[in-house]
C-alpha cells in the first residue's frame, strides 16, 4: 500500500500535500492537492484522498475497495472522475 511505502510522521501518518494539519490522527494516509488546506482531526487508520473531482474517505484496512469505488463513480458520474 502507499501508506506502507510513504514517509511517515511521528504518528505513522503519510501526508501528501504541503498544507495539511492533523490533530489526534494516527496510522492514516492523507493526500490533498498542493493548493488545498486540509485540517484532519481524530482519525485512526483511514485513507483521505482529495482531488479536483472527488473526495475519498475509507478505512485503511479496506483500501482494496478503492478501485471498485472509482469504477462505481465512473459508472454513475462519467469517465471524468479520476
Amino acid at each position: 500500500s502507499l501508506h506502507e511505502h510513504a514517509d511517515l510522521d511521528e504518528n505513522r501518518n503519510a501526508q501528501i500535500g504541503n498544507r495539511i494539519m492533523s490533530y489526534e490522527t494516527k496510522d492514516s494516509l492523507i493526500r490533498v492537492p498542493k493548493n488545498k488546506v486540509a485540517v484532519i482531526q481524530g482519525l485512526e487508520g483511514f485513507v483521505v484522498v482529495d482531488n479536483d473531482d472527488a473526495l475519498l474517505i475509507c478505512k485503511l484496512d479496506q483500501e482494496q475497495l478503492i478501485k471498485p469505488f472509482v469504477s462505481d463513480l465512473k459508472l454513475k458520474f462519467g469517465d471524468k472522475i479520476s
